[in-house]
């Protein structure tokens, strides 16, 4: 195993001159596609060849399924499964979660209702017993902290939305 110092990058360890060549090609990649570009110019036609496949999303391409199945049979069918039993669960996930805050806001507004109505009824039965002062004054302390609430509410824009759904 020898050392050698990259140019590109700091000293790395390198024990043929393949992993040299390799090593040397991906941190001028990164670096510089111009420099690539001549040094691809150089090399044999062999010599040239680089194959990088990405994909995104839960399955692969089908090529790729192809030589899963090569290796073992049952692969693909149990990767498709696999697949569907998680689209499933995600969905009965969010089922759930919008079921539940539909509850909790529907709960929330009747129990803001109760608790102003109340007070607006307190604020009546004073303004009735001949505490004006006092009516008014829960009377309008009611009324004023729904009106901030609903003034002051904004929807909620859509990056809200996203981080609430992480």
């Amino acid at each position: 195993m020898t050392t050698s110092k990259n140019p590109l990058d700091k000293a790395t360890k390198i024990s043929s001159a393949d992993d040299f060549r390799v090593e040397t090609a991906a941190s001028l990649a990164m670096e510089s596609p111009e420099e690539v570009e001549h040094i691809l110019k150089k090399l044999e036609p062999e010599e040239q060849k680089m194959i990088s496949t990405f994909f995104s999303g839960p399955l692969p391409p089908p090529d790729i399924l192809k030589e899963y199945a090569e290796i073992y049979p049952d692969a693909p069918e149990k990767l498709f499964n696999w697949v569907e039993e998680q689209q499933i669960h995600r969905h009965q996930m969010e089922k759930e979660y919008l079921k539940k805050d539909f509850n909790n806001r529907n709960m929330g507004m009747f129990f803001g209702f109760l608790i102003a109505f109340t007070f607006i009824v307190l604020a009546c039965i004073l303004i009735i017993d001949d505490k004006n002062a006092a009516g008014f004054i829960l009377m309008g302390a009611t009324i004023a902290s729904l009106a901030g609430l609903f003034i002051t509410q904004k929807p909620k824009s859509k990056r809200e939305t996203k981080e609430d759904d992480k």
